[in-house]
């Protein structure tokens, strides 16, 4: 044992004598990448929990896990290890490769799907797992043996979207770095499809709505209606959003309780405390919610002022 003192500013001299021999055992074969999940940066998957699709969707519902899929092309354009070379051709590290990857989306991407993907932008606000061809996934390891978790991005953007021109498809580009080069170098681990009982390239993507209200609220209703549909596109409606706990209203920015629903004609009608005239009333589905038969939605939200 030793305490922090004994160990500050002490150096540890390397010691290589590891079997390099990479016949024997299990290998590791990662192909290519065709799906990220995206967790928030200070989210870890807990390993002792039953990791199955009921697991895994249970983190999209509380909002943990994004599934973006059918990744057409995952190049590797990071930089190079930093290396000064001294007056003599001595040359010595002077900072680490960062890995960054443009994942190209061609299938189904439009200009709406690029819109999505802004969503992700920002500076070390994402951790990505790779699923690659063959249904395996690749992360990094987490806090302690019973975490694990995606990889820190330092830097997400979306890349330049390329519209279609003679001899060129129509494509749409995300860009990221990862934040911790000892993350995929040193720390990264994998799961190997075949000891998994679902298949995580099967894991359905959360759908996107939009709300939009079918009247506008009135001074003493009890009552808002509106309807849902897909947000790409806006044509196809969504329905079975009927339980209570599918729909957040805010009154001037205040959570109201709603106390019922009702879907008739792809309208619903909700029901919640009595408004008055110039509240801002807005409403959306209530996080991530379930239809059964259908799939996972969210939503973005509406927002109208109440008339008199």
């Amino acid at each position: 044992m030793a305490t922090g003192l004994e160990l500050n500013n002490k150096g540890a001299c390397a010691n290589n004598n590891v079997g390099y021999n990479n016949i024997k055992g299990c290998g590791y074969n990662f192909k290519n990448t065709i799906t990220l999940w995206r967790t928030p940066a200070d989210f870890e998957f807990d390993l002792t929990q039953e990791f199955d699709a009921d697991y895994i969707e249970s983190l999209q519902l509380a909002g943990n896990l994004s599934v973006i899929t059918k990744i057409s092309d995952f190049p590797e354009n990071g930089t190079d290890p930093l290396i000064e070379t001294l007056p003599d051709n001595t040359e010595i590290d002077a900072g680490d490769a960062k890995y960054k990857y443009s994942p190209v989306f061609a299938e189904n991407a439009d200009i709406y799907f690029n819109m999505l993907l802004g969503y992700l932008e920002g500076q070390g606000n994402n951790r990505f797992v790779f699923i690659d061809a063959a249904g395996n996934l690749m992360w990094t390891k987490g806090t302690d043996e019973t975490k694990a978790r995606g990889f820190l991005t330092s830097r997400t953007k979306r890349g330049k979207f390329t519209l279609q021109s003679a001899g060129v498809g129509q494509k749409v580009t995300l860009d990221f770095q990862l934040a911790n080069t000892y993350e995929f170098e040193d720390n990264s681990t994998m799961i190997n499809n075949d000891l998994l009982s679902f298949d995580p390239r099967l894991i359905e993507a959360i759908t996107q709505a939009k709300i939009i209200y079918t009247a506008v609220p009135s001074d003493n209703d009890t009552t808002v209606t509106v309807s849902a549909k897909y947000a790409r596109g806006l044509d196809t409606f969504v329905t079975g959003a009927t339980n209570v706990a599918d729909w957040k209203v805010s009154v001037n920015g205040t959570d109201v309780t709603v106390s019922n629903v009702a879907e008739a004609s792809d309208v619903y009608t909700i029901t919640i405390p009595s408004l008055a005239t110039d509240d801002i009333v807005n409403t959306s589905f209530n996080g991530v919610v379930k239809i059964d038969g259908d799939g996972l939605y969210r939503s973005f939200t509406a927002s109208a002022t109440t008339v008199a």
